[in-house]
């Protein structure tokens, strides 16, 4: 279907730019050791809460089930979720040093990640099916378009990650990646993503 091949370039470009977000992780470790003041095992320590969203991931999916029975187009949550990162990434470059405000970004933008992967997921999962009802002779599988694209996406992040540091100030680094959730937001704005 048209539609679903137009859906597919949608989520293709989530998952890239979620990868992409990977040109943070260099700019995130200098900003807290060189910014914040804190030594090496200390950021790793309170890095370890950050990612404790993942842990509850299956919430996240039980929740999400919910919403979209609700909501019918996946874009709004993708609006939503973009708004959110560009917030963040805004306080990140404009305000001076603040622990606090740094590391609850950070927590609001990986959580962000996770509503946006189990998007992308259950988009691909309910296209899979419904082409797989539409031809019996079909065993179409779409959940590798995300993971190939946020792979991508990753190696060309932590590629030039380095090269903005060297290059660039570290809030003009997180400047930058503001035009990743930028670009998904007009995106979503005008890509239809009703699944039925």
């Amino acid at each position: 279907k048209k539609h679903f091949s137009k859906l597919k370039l949608y989520i293709s470009l989530i998952a890239f730019l979620i990868g992409l977000n990977e040109i943070t992780n260099l700019a995130n470790f200098y900003y807290q050791k060189v910014d914040l003041a804190l030594n090496p095992s200390t950021i790793e320590l309170l890095s370890t809460f950050l990612y404790l969203p993942y842990c509850i991931k299956p919430l996240f999916g039980y929740w999400y089930d919910i919403l979209i029975q609700k909501i019918k187009q996946l874009k709004y949550v993708i609006i939503f979720t973009s708004l959110i990162k560009i917030i963040c990434l805004l306080l990140i470059s404009v305000f001076s040093a603040s622990a606090v405000l740094f590391y609850l970004c950070q927590f609001l933008i990986i959580t962000t990640h996770i509503l946006e992967n189990i998007s992308c997921e259950y988009a691909l999962i309910m296209m899979s099916k419904k082409i797989n009802e539409s031809n019996l002779d079909s065993k179409e599988n779409l959940l590798p378009i995300y993971f190939s694209f946020k792979g991508f996406g990753s190696l060309v992040g932590s590629f030039f990650g380095g090269r903005l540091i060297q290059n660039f100030s570290l809030k003009s680094t997180y400047l930058i990646s503001i035009s990743f959730p930028v670009l998904v937001f007009l995106t979503s704005i005008f890509v239809n993503t009703e699944l039925e």
